[in-house]
């Protein structure tokens, strides 16, 4: 069974992002858990009564079994599939908490385009959880967007390491939606050194199963320029990257480029942490 935590402040980004996770994972066994984080400083703790923390909690399990309801309603597939969690801790430890407590294989947030991926990142709480839940991918869910069937998957890579376990997250979703894998490399010389070959030729073995095709794009100025027109060009439904010391999600936003993108980013990205 696959358990997969969805943080949740009750608005819109986050009630979009919690859709479009169930729609994706609907055929699949699963646990969906909606995390919703009340954190309230010790210092401001002392001087509450506790019928004022009472009546906190009251509120916020409300809003958490409506939201387990609307999705009940919506679709009734979901009813015995739905957990919910209050915690008053801040959303970084909440998450790394639950993420053990429940043995989470997947982290599903919102986020407003690019724009707002760039501060998700950057952001103090989100790269701490990021930083901090190196067990378990992470997918990232722009505003707005509808569930739609995943045909093609995009995976950019450098080919200088090979990750099993983003192959492996790869692979999971290329199956549950008989999807086709677009692997995507920017020649950042005339050809493959011989270990990108090496590792080419093991993420294809890996892949022998699915249908794939490899992409060689020329090197841009921008690296995420090149990625929005690989999405773009091979009408990319959903982009998973590595998330490496070195990898190319660390390459996107250290250019200044990305606040010209603004909200091109259309499609979920899914972050999956290194390990061999």
């Amino acid at each position: 069974m696959k358990n997969i935590l969805i943080p949740t402040d009750f608005s819109k980004n986050a009630t979009d992002a919690a859709k479009y996770s169930l729609n994706l994972f609907e055929n699949e066994k699963c646990k969906f858990y909606h995390l919703h984080s009340v954190e309230i400083e010790v210092s401001r703790l002392n001087n509450l009564t506790h019928k004022f923390t009472q009546s906190i909690r009251e509120e916020a399990l409300i809003k958490l079994n409506k939201l387990k309801s609307y999705f009940t309603i919506t679709d009734t597939k979901f009813k015995n599939r739905q957990k919910t969690i209050l915690s008053f801790n801040n959303l970084v430890d909440a998450v790394k908490i639950n993420t053990k407590k429940h043995n989470i294989d997947l982290i599903v947030m919102g986020t407003k385009g690019m724009t707002g991926l760039r501060k998700m990142f950057f952001g103090s709480n989100a790269v701490n959880v990021l930083n901090k839940t190196e067990d378990c991918a992470t997918l990232i869910v722009p505003d707005e967007i509808e569930f739609n069937k995943i045909n093609k998957i995009g995976f950019p890579t450098d080919l200088k390491v090979v990750s099993l376990k983003v192959i492996e997250e790869i692979k999971h979703l290329a199956k549950l939606h008989n999807a086709t894998i677009m692997i995507m490399h920017i020649l950042d010389g005339y050809s493959l050194s011989e270990q990108q070959q090496k590792n080419l030729n093991s993420l294809q073995e890996e892949l022998k199963e699915l249908d794939h095709y490899f992409h060689v794009m020329p090197m841009y100025d921008k690296v995420a320029e090149e990625i929005l027109d690989f999405i773009e060009d091979a009408e990319i439904d959903l982009l998973a990257m590595t998330k490496s010391e070195h990898g190319f999600i660390e390459k996107i936003f250290r250019e200044p480029v990305i606040q010209k993108l603004g909200h091109k980013i259309t499609i979920p990205l899914m972050v999956v942490p290194h390990t061999n």
